[in-house]
């Protein structure tokens, strides 16, 4: 299914759910990337295309917060779609899932509250 006719088809599910104004504006959301990134295929939709999609916004002098607006309505389209069973698991959350959390510094181990007990015993 090509970016268009998944955002066509994304558009008639959400009608009627939303107000008016709501699909107008992720209509043009949907434009954006269909522009941004051409009218390829909704399975090869990738990570990198959503950073490209940031960079195009960049270069139309949005300001971050409706660039922030506008990635969240495409990730919760996307999102929508793979509840529905229209896409495979989809590739932003599979390498957000690959990530690893860094070691949290407030998390308590063994032995380090010893050398305080230590101290104050003195």
């Amino acid at each position: 299914m090509r970016l268009t006719d998944f955002f066509q088809d994304s558009l008639i599910r959400m009608k009627g759910k939303f107000r008016s104004m709501t699909l107008m504006d992720r209509a043009k959301t949907m434009r954006d990337c269909t522009e941004c990134i051409g009218d390829i295929d909704v399975q090869d939709v990738r990570y990198e295309l959503g950073e490209r999609f940031i960079q195009y916004c960049l270069t139309l002098n949005l300001t971050a917060s409706t660039i922030t607006k506008k990635v969240k309505q495409l990730k919760r389209i996307f999102q929508l779609a793979e509840d529905r069973g229209q896409l495979d698991r989809h590739s932003t959350q599979a390498q957000a899932a690959e990530r690893t959390k860094a070691e949290d510094p407030r998390v308590h181990r063994p032995g380090m509250s010893q050398p305080m007990h230590d101290s104050s015993t003195i």
